[in-house]
């Protein structure tokens, strides 16, 4: 069955140069949460890229097909005749895919585009497991920061603690880099994980105003940052993104 068929997944490459034991800290996100992370304010460096490909070949071969009756009473100059196909198509699609990797001080910033549209959580889910097995080598302090739309307040958990109470979730890149870090060859790493609260599917989530300030009250506590200067250009990229409910006018569907 097609179903059963062995597929390919993708291949996952970071920086050749890029030495994880030279972070104490390593903050792991979405696009989303950019505006935490204002590059003026933090002086953020670009140290390369998390680079991704996938090979997908079609294939389209001509399955049997049972006995058909073709003696129509009517004309239907646009019946094809399933049995009278014999061409294949085999052809071959390379998708690829970058995401930065930025460092300010001592923290290393992981920041990953979800995109339901473009992008195939299949990405996110390798990615996830090359990042964990960076982690696991030097075991700096991870910081994870993303969204679900299955809470309904701000949740912080670790690697001893889950806030979340059932029917609560966490999906998509955020979901599968918390199963890394608490499974197989990488469980027991210490981390810590702040979820907010979103409407909208994953790479076009929007939050409220005060969860905006939650996310930006702990930060800044966790960042070692000034409060004032730090929520204002918070605000501002956030605003540039129209990430908050209520930002625009129209109706989400």
């Amino acid at each position: 069955m097609q179903s059963l068929e062995v597929c390919p997944v993708p291949k996952v490459e970071l920086p050749q140069d890029l030495d994880v034991s030279q972070y104490s800290r390593v903050v792991i996100t979405t696009k989303i949460m950019n505006p935490l992370f204002p590059k003026n304010l933090l002086k953020l460096i670009s140290i390369g890229e998390i680079k991704t490909s996938l090979m997908v070949k079609e294939l389209n071969p001509i399955q049997p097909t049972d006995a058909h009756s073709w003696n129509y009473d009517e004309n239907f100059p646009n019946e094809i005749n399933p049995n009278s196909r014999t061409a294949t198509s085999n052809e071959e699609t390379l998708y690829n895919f970058s995401f930065p990797i930025y460092s300010f001080g001592k923290t290393l910033l992981f920041s990953i585009e979800e995109n339901f549209i473009n992008i195939s959580p299949i990405f996110g889910n390798m990615i996830s497991r090359s990042i964990a097995s960076q982690l696991v080598k030097t075991s700096p302090d991870v910081i994870i920061i993303g969204t679900s739309d299955r809470i309904s307040n701000m949740k912080i958990m670790t690697e001893d603690e889950c806030t979340l109470q059932p029917p609560e979730f966490v999906t998509g890149f955020i979901g599968s880099v918390l199963t890394q870090l608490i499974t197989g060859a990488n469980k027991g790493m210490k981390f810590k994980c702040l979820v907010v609260p979103s409407e909208g599917p994953n790479g076009f989530e929007k939050f409220s105003l005060s969860d905006m300030g939650s996310l930006i009250d702990v930060c800044s506590q966790w960042f070692g940052l000034d409060h004032s200067k730090y929520s204002e250009e918070c605000h501002r990229l956030w605003r540039c993104d129209s990430a908050a409910i209520g930002a625009q006018s129209g109706l989400y569907i």
